[in-house]
């Protein structure tokens, strides 16, 4: 005879409170260290914080219920933290972190003319 595969799922006792996580990601900056601690929430503690799928920032990993460590590279990285509790239940968190440069601004187009002499545009589009 095969064997056979259920599924399972934890279900909370009457009135606890389902696993949660949630937390978002600040506005990173390579060579900064600023931590991502998400909120976790319900369950049955102690807590434990693993990366389901992705990759995170260059130079971060998972130190207890945080990433940290200071960024080395810009670019967008999209991950996803899972939570799980004692008793085996999870939750997931998808995070998406933007790292800058250091001395940039996200989002400025500077159309200023220190020159003086008047900008010229042609026959194109902005």
């Amino acid at each position: 005879m095969a064997p056979v595969s259920i599924p399972i799922t934890y279900m909370p006792p009457h009135g606890a409170a389902a696993l949660a996580i949630a937390g978002a990601a600040g506005s990173p900056v390579v060579g900064g260290n600023a931590a991502l601690t998400p909120v976790i929430s319900g369950g049955t503690g102690p807590y434990a914080l693993t990366k389901q799928s992705g990759a995170l920032p260059g130079g971060r990993s998972i130190a207890g219920l945080s990433v940290t460590g200071t960024y080395t590279a810009a670019g967008t990285f999209n991950y996803v933290l899972r939570v799980t509790d004692s008793k085996g239940a999870t939750a997931d968190l998808a995070v998406t972190e933007v790292v800058t440069a250091a001395g940039t601004t996200p989002g400025t187009v500077d159309f200023s003319d220190p020159s003086g002499t008047g900008l010229g545009l042609a026959g194109g589009i902005i």
